[in-house]
């Protein structure tokens, strides 16, 4: 991730550099390719650039147009059809701008409404020397923190809270609220999702927006989870997997944007999904993304390594299973649950088998020549084992017990 973070004076005290490149180098770690500062009179930006999507290549923040200026931390879906409105609208957009510059766009285009014609992943920050004002906002998820503190007429913000402190501004005074949730519910979630453990430092909530000017600071949610929408009815289940199916392979072209991809495999049905259906996709040439998948820490340190998945090889082409391993992971079974194991060859995909009561469970990695990538659910000894295949390579969906 990228980190960002900056401060504005309302009273007009101009920029203290000393304490923005403090600020700057608790975030470099975020965004060590490129650090930059843009000091103004009474404002102060920084960002620390981390280049993972191909776009940004091109980008350089802070990003200064016509006075207004922004910092942002932002992978955003949906690009194409955000850069057709933005054209509609009069913009000079072209389709490999990075995302700080289309959500700019939109800021000149809907102002403070922007919000509602952006989704993925973001935070990001906003002073427009026009109107004098300070706008910030937080994506749907609230994916990544916003963090802010107003004190002595200062507003000081940042994706990385201890960047906020170096701000002499900031006590570090303790929130005694924010440490009796945690301490009583693990998080700060229940007694106020804005606190944070600083009693001077709050937390931008997700779906939320931030304006501030002269002497206040407002916030205000501009997304709410559509509940009275009606529900989707379809008539068959086929019909729901393949609506799903359509969802997933999106989801995953939004964010693939990049020369390579790792996926770390848990052995769980998300992960696995999300590796074939890469695979996939890229054997489909819908995206150019080299994907490698790495699977660790299977029963208690079992490694099992899958890597290479490219336009040129197959998954099973390359993936290996270590004999040692494997004959770990028997033994270890064999231990917890006292089962019988049979090591099956099925298709060059050598498993391990057995049953705990009624429930079954496979541990499953691909051989050689295997097309198929697999892991299901199941239990060994009251242990989690691994978890559900679901596509082969060629995305034909599978049947899971």
């Amino acid at each position: 991730m990228s980190g960002i973070f900056g401060f504005i004076n309302f009273d007009g005290t101009p920029i203290d550099r000393s304490i923005l490149e403090r600020m700057k180098d608790r975030v470099t770690p975020l965004g060590p390719d490129e650090q930059n500062l843009y000091i103004h009179e009474n404002v102060g930006f920084g960002h620390t650039l981390s280049r993972i999507l191909n776009e940004s290549a091109r980008e350089h923040q802070p990003l200064v147009w016509d006075e207004v200026v922004i910092t942002a931390y932002a992978r955003l879906d949906d690009r194409s059809g955000l850069i057709s409105a933005l054209k509609s609208a009069g913009r000079d957009v072209h389709s490999d701008d990075p995302d700080v510059d289309l959500i700019l766009h939109a800021y000149f285009v809907w102002g403070r409404q922007c919000v509602a014609h952006l989704s993925g992943d973001f935070v990001f920050a906003i002073w427009d020397g026009r109107q004098q004002q300070f706008f910030a906002a937080r994506d749907q998820m609230g994916t990544h923190p916003f963090n802010y503190a107003f004190v002595e007429n200062t507003l000081i913000f940042s994706n990385e809270m201890m960047a906020i402190r170096q701000h002499p501004a900031v006590s570090m005074k303790l929130d005694e609220y924010a440490i009796a949730d945690f301490l009583l519910f693990g998080g700060f979630f229940w007694f106020d999702r804005r606190l944070t453990i600083f009693s001077d430092i709050r937390m931008l909530e997700a779906a939320h927006q931030l304006t501030a000017d002269h002497g206040s600071v407002q916030t205000e949610r501009y997304w709410q989870l559509p509940y009275d929408e009606p529900m989707l009815r379809y008539r068959t289940e086929q019909e729901y997997a393949d609506h799903f199916l359509d969802l997933f392979k999106i989801t995953l072209k939004d964010r693939a944007r990049t020369d390579r991809v790792v996926v770390s495999m848990s052995g769980g049905l998300d992960s696995t999904s999300i590796a074939a259906m890469l695979s996939q996709l890229v054997q489909q040439g819908e995206i150019t993304t080299q994907v490698s998948a790495v699977v660790g820490e299977v029963l208690a340190h079992s490694r099992v390594d899958i890597v290479c998945l490219d336009r040129e090889t197959t998954l099973g082409k390359e993936s290996r299973v270590d004999p040692r391993s494997r004959a770990e992971v028997e033994q270890r079974c064999a231990r917890r649950s006292n089962a019988q194991h049979e090591l099956s060859e099925g298709r060059a995909c050598p498993a391990i088998r057995g049953h705990r009561g009624d429930l079954p469970y496979v541990l499953r990695a691909c051989g050689r020549s295997a097309q198929v990538l697999e892991f299901r659910i199941g239990h060994c000894g009251g242990q989690h084992v691994g978890a559900a295949a679901v596509w082969a390579v060629d995305g034909t969906r599978r049947h899971m017990k």
